[in-house]
């Protein structure tokens, strides 16, 4: 294998190795991953700027939504969950009623990522979607989208910064 087929990622970025590796240890928040003849080496999704769950929930609740209005989404969930320790930002989904009433509030600033995606701040993020209040979870009292529904939309998109997570996850839910 030449160094060309190693391919390093860091919150879902390739970066240029600088070094052979000779080893990768696997954790819960990275690991050596191999697909096909490709090496991909996943790095921990979050850095020192990274939330954890206290500060994720302060930032949350410094929003000042209704509860009743929004569910946490992507890493959130599993930040409430206990299945991670950190994470980047915050992602939440409200129908589009609640996103015209806070157009008064905030600065919305529309993502390239997806056609139903906002941003408030940089590590602030609101999909604009209806919902089935069946798939809310509630974890320490705040709404959450529910595992199952994280996992399929991971497995959906298939991105690459999603792998770990997805694991972990299927480890939590007890699915093969």
């Amino acid at each position: 294998m030449n160094c060309a087929a190693i391919t390093c990622l860091y919150n879902d970025r390739a970066l240029q190795p600088r070094e052979h590796y000779t080893m990768m240890i696997a954790t819960s928040t990275g690991g050596l991953f191999v697909y096909s003849n490709e090496i991909v080496i996943a790095l921990p999704w979050y850095n020192e700027t990274d939330m954890n769950k206290q500060e994720y929930l302060k930032k949350l609740d410094d929003l000042n939504l209704d509860k009743s209005r929004y569910r946490i989404l992507a890493s959130g969930v599993m930040l409430l969950y206990g299945l991670i320790d950190k994470t980047a930002d915050i992602d939440i989904k409200i129908r589009p009623d609640y996103f015209e009433e806070l157009k008064s509030v905030f600065t919305f600033k529309k993502s390239p990522k997806y056609w139903y995606l906002y941003e408030i701040s940089d590590d602030i993020e609101v999909a604009v979607l209806d919902y089935d209040d069946k798939d809310t979870d509630f974890v320490d009292g705040y709404p959450v989208e529910s595992l199952k529904l994280q996992l399929d939309w991971m497995l959906e998109n298939h991105r690459e910064k999603d792998v770990e997570k997805i694991k972990i996850i299927k480890d939590h839910l007890g699915i093969s």
